[in-house]
């Protein structure tokens, strides 16, 4: 008696055992699960960091070479890095950098802080970068809004809340104490503006070692200069009059002192709180507002944080307005997967209960699907594995296979019961018999997903997650099918069902005139092979579906000069326009970021000129994308011309990780030169058939003053280009002193001269010379305008420029062909350029999805070798594959399916399955033959496992269609898979009940006659 025999016949004699397992199964399932997050996409390290620099007041040719230079000589030391990119600012820098995939993201940004901060002795004075990890977390997963005097208790009550990492509150300008002084009273006291600044410094604590009293007691001693009001600073002296010198006082020609006349600061200057100056501001329904932005860490869940902060600010009484919640769409998403999971049991079991026309049976079989999900999530928990659309959606691709395993260990037994053995005989010789085909199937199904394990990209890595929970689906399913059926065996009674005993009597009539035909069979097989691929040589590429959100970005862009108060004016119309609709089109929330709003924003390429307007919409999904075209067409309309637009057509977590369809890098030494190249470029792209928009980092050019010090002018008016700089701060962006406290607060302390920020007073600007007279900036300085680019881009460390398709109406195959013409064309045979954006993602994907399946065909016919002791039967059963092929390409052309990263999972995925009912046929056939001749053996083989086989099929095919048919979220990238899986089991079942006898007996005739 074999141990698989053993072990079924003992759990046919010990039910109650067995269900009692089966209960500590659900009981840890229902732990499991209520531990488990939720989250869009799986929690994977990201490997991206960026490295932010800022030094206030340089131009972007000063940031390239005084900060970015040296941090790009760090990064480039640091161990795992793929690729850096970087782009110079006015006065801010960043690097992006890459880390290879696999790495340890955690111990990789470590290594590149400790570069970073050695390489800080190498910046200018003040210049101190950090190192910001990048991952979908750096987007805010929560934004509301509350009324203006509750902003500070609730961004309180948010910091409290596990999870949350960031709290930025949005429009609202942090304050300063500003001391505004005015030239013309310090002309009137004869007052030298660096002696002003001599009398604000020690705003600080010293410390000065220790003292000791008469008993030898120690006390710690520190000097305090701080300011604690701002009366104290207004009636601080800061000078003497006519003092013009750093000097404690100015003697006169003779050696007695001078009478000193103290000046207050208050004399000269006013003293106030002010708020910093903005350039942005945030929009709600319209109207100018603060909002709290929350940013969650790395390693929190999204659902349970966002959860978490709702319910905080509701137990402190805190109304507010929900803007941005990242988590509604993931919750809506999985709770979709589970109820399509949930429905395809339901319908499965129906299936069933068709065959089996008794509801015990049915009941039996069906217990397959939960407790084998239950089983599967228990061990994705020790996994550590959390709850997504991907592992949710390997779950809900296996619930009609769950079955599978089941059925066929159900059949035999039934059949070897109709012989009138006992039911433990029953379940033993009927388990045992079954238990190596369906041992096989299940492993070569799991067997396909271990090349993921050796791939490197970003989306095969996700896809990992489906593989896995794929995979421990399955295995869980095998050994309910060794425990629970063999339990239940004494509950198995024999039924005849008239009609469907008919049917496999016409089918085995019809399998032996197609015996006697094979040649008919072969052509057929061997046409609608040709013809499938044909449509794979003609079908287009892409990457990943695009997700139809409930949330439309859209982003505007007004004239290089306009200010952000100019661009919010243009938006506000719009704003309007689309609140006089707001019914009609479904908007719950209008959310605008107008020009700079914050350090993330600028890194990300905001502007004063720019607007980013985010549209939240109600209504059923399925009336979104109509919506959303009506919008866009609305605000077409109603647009003022100086606002160009466009409208994002990806989720913003797949357009951070994924970038634009298509990116190419322009390389040159001279910026005019790299400018040139990549317009030329961009003009020759748009001229290609589905290219709707191209933008490069070089569009826009901004008008700068430029200030030429004529050195000997400032030499005879006794002043110093360092004077000049230092003076010019103070009359621009002002000079940072030190800190005050201001009830309670802490706030920088600024030194700013008055005058007029109009470009026609600029010459009229008063600086001091060293000789202790006045000086009109137009005196020693030439003003003139020129064109800069926004920024300086680095890849590499080389000098680039980049040229963006970011919006097409073809596939990503087809424009990446037209591409790769233009760019070999003479026009363009000396560029040096390379590509990047999704279709370098694309080439990597499927690179590692073909390795993948080749990799997977050459595994299931190893294993199948392996377990048949036999190389011809294994090519008997592979021919199923290719016929799964045929139904791969029908699933395109019914659905108009690109090939994609979906397709191909379901394409890998079949590879695996379509072999299962070949191998439970050809293993029955094997054991026929035995017993009769080859003819008979075949054709009863098959007539046997007709039924078993056309159960697994149906249940898998009708488990799987609420998943194909859904329209709602994440159903773009659930749907093509089921497809796919479908279409591709229900032809290769057809050539299995067919091509798999024929070629069986051929080869088996052929054996028989060179024996």
């Amino acid at each position: 008696m074999s141990n698989v025999e053993s072990v079924a016949r003992r759990a046919s004699k010990r039910p109650i055992a067995v269900l009692m397992l089966l209960l500590a199964v659900v009981v840890l399932g229902f732990v499991a699960v209520s531990n488990m997050y939720l989250e869009l996409l799986p929690s994977i390290d990201y490997p991206y960091a960026i490295v932010v620099a800022s030094y206030m007041g340089a131009g972007a040719q000063e940031i390239e070479e005084l900060v970015i230079r040296p941090l790009e000589d760090a990064v480039s030391l640091v161990d795992g890095v793929k690729r850096f990119y970087s782009t110079a600012y006015d006065g801010l820098g960043y690097v992006f950098v890459e880390f290879e995939w696999g790495i340890d993201a955690s111990e990789a940004i470590a290594r590149l802080q400790r570069s970073v901060s050695t390489s800080s002795g190498f910046l200018p004075e003040g210049v101190k970068p950090f190192v910001v990890e990048i991952d979908p977390s750096i987007i805010p997963a929560y934004i509301f809004s509350v009324a203006d005097d509750e902003v500070d208790r609730a961004v309180s009550v948010v910091r409290r809340v596990p999870g949350v990492s960031t709290v930025e509150i949005m429009g609202k300008p942090e304050e300063y104490v500003e001391i505004e002084v005015d030239p013309e009273k310090l002309k009137k006291y004869e007052l030298d503006p660096s002696v002003v600044e001599y009398f604000l410094a020690g705003n600080a604590v010293y410390p000065f070692g220790q003292l000791k009293d008469e008993r030898g007691n120690v006390y710690q001693m520190a000097v305090d200069g701080r300011f604690e009001s701002i009366e104290e600073l207004e009636n601080l002296i800061v000078g003497f009059k006519g003092m013009k010198g750093l000097s404690a006082m100015n003697l006169g020609s003779n050696s007695s002192l001078p009478v000193m006349i103290p000046v207050r600061l208050k004399q000269i200057a006013q003293v106030k709180v002010t708020p910093e100056e903005i350039h942005g501001e945030v929009h709600v329904d319209g109207r100018v507002q603060e909002i709290v932005a929350v940013r969650k860490r790395t390693s929190a869940n999204t659902v349970n944080t966002v959860r978490q902060i709702k319910n905080a600010l509701k137990e402190s009484s805190i109304e507010y307005k929900e803007i941005l919640n990242q988590a509604q769409f993931t919750e809506m998403a999985v709770r979709n997967l589970i109820r399509n999971l949930l429905i395809g049991a339901a319908v499965a079991s129906v299936v069933v209960l068709a065959f089996l026309r008794r509801f015990l049976p049915m009941l039996i079989i069906a217990l397959s699907i939960p407790l084998s999900i239950t089983m599967a999530l228990v061990l994705l928990y020790f996994f550590g594995i959390s709850l997504d659309l991907l592992t949710l959606g390997g779950l809900t691709m296996a619930v009609g296979m769950l079955v599978d395993n089941s059925i066929v260990v159900f059949e035999n037994i039934y059949r070897h019961m109709s012989m009138g053995k006992k039911y433990s005989d029953a379940a033993g010789h009927g388990t045992a018999e079954v238990w190596g085909a369906i041992f096989a199937s299940s492993i070569t199904t799991m067997a396909v997903f271990i090349p993921f394990a050796f791939t490197k990209s970003f989306a095969a890595t996700l896809f990992k997650y489906f593989a896995i929970s794929f995979a421990l689906a399955l295995a869980s399913s095998l050994l309910v099918a060794l425990l629970v059926i063999p339990a239940a065996s004494r509950w198995i009674s024999p039924i005849e069902w008239k009609g469907f005993e008919k049917f496999k009597e016409w089918y085995a009539a019809v399998l032996d005139r197609s015996l006697n035909r094979k040649w008919i069979v072969t052509l057929i097989a061997m046409g609608v092979l040709a013809a499938a691929i044909f449509v794979f040589l003609n079908r287009p590429f892409s990457f990943m579906p695009e997700f139809t959100s409930d949330t439309i970005q859209l982003s505007f862009e007004a004239p290089t000069q306009y200010p952000y108060t100019k661009t919010a004016e243009l938006l506000s119309g719009i704003e309007e326009e689309l609140l006089k609709h707001r019914k009609e089109l479904g908007i719950k929330t209008l959310y605008s970021e107008i020009g700079v709003t914050s350090i993330y924003a600028q890194v990300f390429g905001a502007s004063e000129n720019k607007a980013v307007l985010y549209v939240m919409l109600s209504g059923p999904y399925r009336t979104l994308e109509e919506k959303r075209q009506q919008l866009v067409e609305l605000i077409r309309q109603k647009k003022p011309k100086e606002l160009k637009f466009e409208v994002s057509s990806s989720s913003q977590e797949l357009s951070l990780l994924f970038g634009n369809p298509v990116t190419i890098r322009v390389y040159g030494r001279s910026l005019e030169e790299i400018r040139d190249q990549a317009l030329k470029l961009k003009e020759r792209l748009m001229k290609i058939h589905g290219v709707e928009n191209v933008t490069t980092s070089v569009d826009k050019m901004r008008e700068v003053v430029n200030l030429k010090i004529e050195r000997n002018a400032a030499a005879v008016n006794g002043i110093l280009p360092a004077q000049i700089f230092m003076q010019l701060q103070s009359y621009t962006m002002g000079k940072d002193v030190s800190n005050v406290e201001i009830d309670g607060k802490v706030l920088p302390l600024k030194l700013h001269m008055k005058g007029s920020n109009l470009l026609v007073d600029a010459p009229r600007l008063q600086l001091w010379s060293a000789l202790g007279r006045q000086v009109f900036l137009g005196m020693i300085t030439r003003m003139n305008r020129v064109h800069l680019p926004f920024g300086i881009d680095h890849n590499m460390g080389k000098r680039v420029a980049y040229v963006e398709i970011t919006e097409i109406s073809r596939s990503l195959g087809e424009v990446s062909k037209e591409v790769e013409k233009v760019l070999q064309s003479p026009e363009f045979r000396n560029l040096e350029y390379d590509i990047g954006g999704q279709k370098k993602s694309l080439d990597e994907t499927l690179g590692d999805l073909e390795f993948a399946i080749f990799v997977a065909v050459v595994l299931v016919f190893m294993l199948l070798a392996a377990q048949t002791e036999s190389l011809k039967r294994p090519f008997i059963i592979f021919l199923t594959v290719p016929m799964a092929a045929v139904g791969v390409a029908l699933s395109m052309l019914i659905f108009d399916f690109p090939i994609n990263v979906p397709v191909l999972i379901g394409a890998l995925t079949l590879v695996g399955v379509v072999v299962n009912n070949a191998i439970v046929m050809v293993a029955l056939i094997g054991q026929y033959q035995r017993e009769m001749n080859l003819r008979q053996a075949i054709v009863r083989g098959a007539r046997d496992r007709l039924r078993p086989i056309l159960m697994s099929t149906l249940t898998t095919l009708i488990g799987l269609l609420p998943v194909a048919i859904a329209q709602a979220e994440g159903s773009q990238l659930e749907s093509p898979i089921a497809w796919t899986v479908i279409l591709g089991l229900l032809v290769s079942m057809l050539f299995t009940l067919f091509l798999v006898p024929v070629a069986y007996e051929a080869l088996e005739r052929k054996k028989s006659r060179e024996t």
